[in-house]
């Protein structure tokens, strides 16, 4: 999966924890209301157009954006080196490991990101 807001999404919901606010409409994401003329109700939303949405920190891009994400990784794979002028890898390091390459990509925050989704099942 290529750097970018795509892949800055999936970190922010699925690794992150953030969750979809449940008082907001799946569909449109305005505020669920009591009727349908106060606007949208559950299983009928009225389609407005999107409030603005959050829009995720630069985690696949962005070195410290990125580190957010590096602390919660599992400690045994808290091991970022450059393996060479275009490759960052995140390794599985420690007494029981051997420099198991986990994730790589061309920056750093690209391989932290990508490591974070392999380490939840979304890789």
């Amino acid at each position: 999966m290529e750097a970018g807001q795509e892949l800055d999404e999936l970190i922010l919901e699925r690794f992150m924890g953030f969750l979809p606010d449940p008082t907001r409409c799946d569909r449109c994401g305005w505020k669920l209301a009591e009727t349908v003329e106060d606007g949208c109700v559950k299983e009928n939303c009225s389609m407005r157009p999107m409030p603005p949405r959050r829009v995720p920190p630069p985690y696949s891009t962005n070195v410290a954006a990125a580190f957010q994400v590096f602390a919660n990784l599992p400690l045994h794979w808290r091991c970022l080196r450059q393996l060479d002028a275009d490759t960052w890898a995140i390794e599985e390091s420690g007494p029981d490991y051997h420099d198991l390459v986990i994730a790589s990509a061309p920056t750093a925050p690209h391989a932290i990101c990508l490591a974070a989704l392999k380490a939840i099942g979304g890789l």
